[in-house]
């Protein structure tokens, strides 16, 4: 079970913490005492006679956008342009994101990812093939995390100058639904 935030005492270390689950309380609880509800995905504490919810667990549910472009690219080619169906968040650099290229660049080959909100596009990353790569990596501006609303739309443009190797350029970014 995985807990966001626990408070120890100071001084106290936790190495390993095992909480007892199940869809039912146990019977003979003492104060103190941790439950984990896998009805209610819920964390509980025993105090005074009663079970009190300390913690709702909440599933962390992904938001991913893929796509794939055959062949090279033209300069400035749009790879997609959709808008996001939930309100999502990109972790810092687009973190568990991946794209490949079956033929690698011949130079250094920056996609822009931006964000389109009311008509006014912003970049809010980059995908990077560096030189003879097949494998990108990837940055968040200003390395923080980024969100977008519900309707907003994601955009991911080639670069600027095209590299007449690169070829076959797949990707999958990855966030989180808010």
């Amino acid at each position: 079970m995985l807990v966001d935030s626990l408070k120890l005492l100071e001084g106290s270390v936790n190495t390993n913490l095992s909480v007892p689950s199940g869809s039912s309380f146990p019977s003979l609880p003492s104060d103190g005492e941790l439950f984990y509800n896998t009805d209610n995905t819920n964390l509980y504490v025993y105090s005074s006679g009663t079970w009190v919810s300390i913690l709702p667990i909440q599933e962390v549910q992904y938001y991913r956008l893929g796509g794939f472009v055959n062949g090279t690219l033209s300069t400035s080619q749009i790879i997609i342009r959709v808008p996001v169906s939930d309100d999502i968040t990109f972790p810092i650099n687009f973190s568990g994101s991946f794209a490949t290229s079956s033929v690698a660049a011949a130079s250094s080959a920056s996609f822009v990812i931006s964000k389109i909100v009311s008509g006014t596009t912003t970049q809010i990353g980059t995908m990077s093939f560096a030189a003879g790569a097949t494998i990108a990596t990837f940055s968040t501006v200003g390395g923080t995390t980024k969100t977008l609303s519900a309707g907003e739309v994601v955009l991911i443009t080639a670069p600027s100058s095209a590299d007449s190797t690169l070829a076959n350029v797949g990707f999958a970014l990855v966030s989180t639904r808010n």
